[in-house]
């Protein structure tokens, strides 16, 4: 009831009077309101008054916080009512295609050469066509190349491209080591790979003297074998198969005695016992970090390279993935 009473006194003249035979109620509100809507809801006269007041609109003739303000309202509240007619409207009817020609009456005209056109139906008059766009074409330059390419560098390329690049980890010295790696390794005749041991050579030049030191340990295998007359043995077999394998040459007695630029290091060696090992319960070990006279071993003058082996929790967890794990170990170089 308040809200068709506010309705009537907000209106005057024509539309007062077109509501004027509705009684006024609650349920008479909406009907009054739709009478209305149905009176002057007509998007093209709305729009032009709008535009008609804002071209209207009074010049600023003096300064002031007021005029100004007036000026900015007035613009402001046209402008926001023009800005909810680009929505589009509810649809009332949806025609086939089939009634299409049926639709159309006589009078067609032509806006431009390059524009729509305006048909004239038993609705009205329809814009159809095409919209000429005016602004200013740009001009556009293709180059094409040709490349004769291997398809070997091709594929390259293309795995270059789909692999995900991340910044290394690696130190100089260990991306070093990798180029290193890559361009000693070989495989000889009978398919054995052969790699060289990468070294700092500021470090081999600093190696001291390890024949006394070599001797004395090895005095002191000897003193275990005259006590146990089966580690002998086995050390011998061990030693005795170590040689037949290649892994290993005498050295002969004319070059171990020439003089040469670069350090000689003799490696101490003891043996290791494993129990549990089911291909070889006893293992020879060479000491490449027994210190020379100097405090440098062998091993501190080989670069160790980067771990190469995933971390330890990701070994963990693909472990527990399957289940049958099979574990395997080298039995010999």
């Amino acid at each position: 009831m308040d809200k068709f009473t506010y309705l009537r006194s907000s209106l005057s003249g024509e539309a007062l009077q077109e509501i004027n035979s509705v009684q006024m109620s609650d349920v008479n509100y909406v009907i009054a309101w739709e009478m209305l809507e149905k009176r002057y809801e007509n998007k093209k006269l709305i729009v032009k008054a709008h535009l008609d007041s804002l071209f209207s609109i009074e010049p600023i003739r003096r300064e002031g916080y007021e005029p100004l303000s007036r000026l900015i309202g007035d613009f402001d509240k046209h402008l926001l009512m023009l800005d909810k007619f680009h929505e589009p409207g509810c649809i009332d009817l949806i025609i086939g295609a089939v009634h299409y020609l049926d639709l159309l009456t006589d009078g067609r005209q032509k806006i431009a050469d390059e524009g729509p056109s305006l048909q004239n139906t038993v609705f009205g008059w329809i814009v159809s066509g095409r919209i000429v766009d005016h602004a200013a074409t740009v001009t556009q330059a293709a180059t094409y190349s040709c490349t004769h390419a291997s398809l070997d560098e091709q594929l390259a390329k293309f795995w270059e491209l789909e692999n995900c690049h991340t910044s290394s980890t690696q130190s100089v010295e260990e991306t070093a080591f990798e180029a290193f790696f890559d361009q000693t390794t070989v495989r000889d005749d009978q398919g054995r790979f052969v790699v060289t041991l990468p070294k700092r050579d500021y470090l081999i030049r600093q190696l001291g003297e390890s024949e006394g030191t070599a001797i004395r340990r090895f005095l002191g295998l000897e003193r275990r074998f005259q006590q146990n007359s089966e580690l002998k043995v086995s050390y011998a077999d061990f030693i005795r198969e170590y040689v037949q394998l290649g892994n290993m040459v005498q050295v002969p007695v004319s070059t171990s005695e020439d003089t040469t630029t670069l350090p000689v290091c003799y490696l101490p060696h003891h043996a290791v016992f494993k129990l549990d090992s089911t291909t070889t319960k006893l293992s020879v070990v060479f000491d490449a970090s027994c210190k020379t006279s100097s405090g440098v071993s062998l091993n501190d003058a080989l670069i160790v390279g980067p771990v190469i082996q995933d971390d330890l929790i990701s070994i963990t967890l693909r472990f527990r993935l399957l289940s049958v794990a099979i574990v395997a170990d080298v039995e010999k170089m």
